[in-house]
């Protein structure tokens, strides 16, 4: 979970959401960032529309032949497409009035998701998505196991505990593993495998 951070912070970040409150969540607990982005695939997020042509201020459709102009700011020296969570993170940071769109977060990001994005900008509890992130999200490839292997034969695999214990792994996946209440036990070891390598991997079984 990246967070940005420009020049014009915000001090302070008062959940008004539940995409607010998982992403508040995130920020400071590893186990939370799944929940946060399946919150965020099912929420609307609001953008400033600067078209001249359109004096539409709210949420309201969006024609497949509508070209959004958002401007884009700086974070960190790259141009990010600056989205929010709520009409109210909008009004907190420009002053002056200005026009507003909200759209399903998986509509915005199939329409600008080539860009880096920047959600809520300026405030303490921001998230920045590079374009493979977005795209991950869009194809569901995110929130599907990296790798698949089915073992067609029998085959020798060494089995132990990690000699170097991974606390900090160990303690985010029982945090996680505690929302979940299909998971009734989780074990840790490490294996090797003589046919995939000469790698150390650990592994997680899961009783559910």
């Amino acid at each position: 979970m990246r967070s940005a951070h420009p020049d014009y912070l915000m001090t302070e970040f008062v959940p008004e959401n539940a995409l607010e409150v998982a992403l508040v969540a995130a920020m400071t607990d590893p186990a939370a960032r799944p929940d946060f982005y399946e919150v965020l695939m099912r929420s609307d997020l609001f953008v400033i529309d600067e078209d001249p042509g359109d004096r539409h201020s709210g949420q309201h459709t969006i024609l497949k032949e509508k070209q959004l102009r958002i401007r884009n700011v700086d974070v960190e020296g790259i141009p990010h497409v600056p989205i929010f969570s709520s009409p109210a993170r909008i009004r907190m940071m420009v002053r002056s009035q200005v026009h507003y769109i909200g759209i399903s977060a998986p509509t915005l990001f199939g329409i600008v998701g080539r860009n880096h994005l920047v959600l809520n900008p300026g405030f303490p509890c921001s998230k920045q998505f590079m374009p493979a992130e977005i795209g991950a999200l869009l194809d569901g490839s995110l929130f599907a196991p990296r790798s698949k292997e089915v073992v067609q034969n029998e085959r020798q695999v060494l089995l132990g505990q990690p000699a170097a214990y991974p606390t900090r792994l160990v303690e985010a996946l029982a945090a996680f593993f505690r929302r979940r209440k299909e998971v009734r036990a989780a074990y840790l070891a490490q294996w090797l495998d003589a046919v995939l390598g000469t790698s150390v991997h650990r592994l997680i079984g899961i009783d559910s």
